[in-house]
């Protein structure tokens, strides 16, 4: 998977909420898997 190394990242050093917005700016998901999450976005 691509952002494979961003995961383990993520998994060892969870993200605290600090705010009541969150800005996904940038690659969320390959762009070839768009039509599975058009609900999401």
């Amino acid at each position: 998977m691509k952002f494979t190394e961003n995961k383990k990242f993520i998994e060892n050093n969870p993200l605290e909420p600090k705010g009541d917005v969150l800005v996904l700016a940038g690659d969320v998901i390959p762009v070839t898997l768009i039509d599975q999450y058009m609900d999401f976005f």
